[in-house]
């Protein structure tokens, strides 16, 4: 049986749970292989991944972040192009625009994701994810995914405290990204993963939402030509 979202959601925002230290949570992602062997990263631009972005430029890779609310795509940031003292800037939802370079479909197609890293409310014994509600993490899964830059060889994890790991199941929409792991300072928590075809579901999205996200609306142009889903 999987959760109520909505109920599990306001339960884990009032529950008294320790911080999440974002100095240490990078530094323990560091120190795991799917981070070491992954050359091009996606991570949400949250500000508790922050330092992760950060090291990801510092230790050699590439960097994929969207710009806020994914409205005008998705920005990459080279590592060692960036100066070290605008680092923290350049990664924040305010400096990649400045710093990161707005890539096309073209672009986009050509690169590939290793590995996609996002924050969380909740994370179940199966791997389901419970965000914040927007849906932003999942929807640039289902964009990538169209694009081809996300595959079943993209490792999907998330970080967080201890006590964000239920006891019990998440349900999982058919938009929604099971993942691979949960990192928290602790340790690597994997998960035994379904195989999944991650796709944007039109339908469900809505035709105003795709208006005010450029990559959606390219995507949706090119696959129903005579507008409509």
């Amino acid at each position: 049986m999987g959760n109520d979202k909505n109920g599990l959601r306001q339960r884990m925002q009032e529950a008294p749970l320790p911080p999440l230290h974002p100095g240490k949570i990078a530094e323990a992602l560091r120190r795991q292989d799917v981070y070491r062997q992954s050359k091009t990263l996606f991570v949400s631009p949250s500000p508790q991944l922050n330092q992760v972005r950060i090291n990801a430029l510092l230790d050699g890779k590439m960097l994929l972040v969207p710009g806020p609310g994914i409205k005008k795509g998705f920005y990459l940031l080279r590592p060692y192009v960036v100066p070290f003292q605008d680092l923290g800037h350049a990664v924040a939802l305010k400096g990649i625009e400045q710093f990161g370079k707005l890539l096309a479909m073209k672009g986009l197609r050509e690169l590939h994701v290793d590995l996609a890293l996002t924050d969380c409310l909740a994370v179940a014994p199966g791997g389901g994810r419970l965000g914040n509600g927007t849906g932003f993490f999942d929807l640039a899964m289902g964009i990538l995914s169209d694009l081809g830059s996300v595959d079943g060889e993209t490792l999907f994890g998330a970080v967080g405290v201890q006590d964000q790991l239920i006891g019990e199941e998440i349900s999982l929409d058919g938009w929604d990204v099971q993942l691979h792991f949960f990192l928290t300072t602790e340790g690597l928590i994997p998960f035994e993963k379904e195989s999944q075809r991650l796709q944007v579901i039109w339908d469900v999205v809505g035709k105003k939402r795709i208006r005010k996200i450029e990559p959606l609306w390219q995507l949706f142009q090119a696959r129903f030509p005579e507008g409509s889903i």
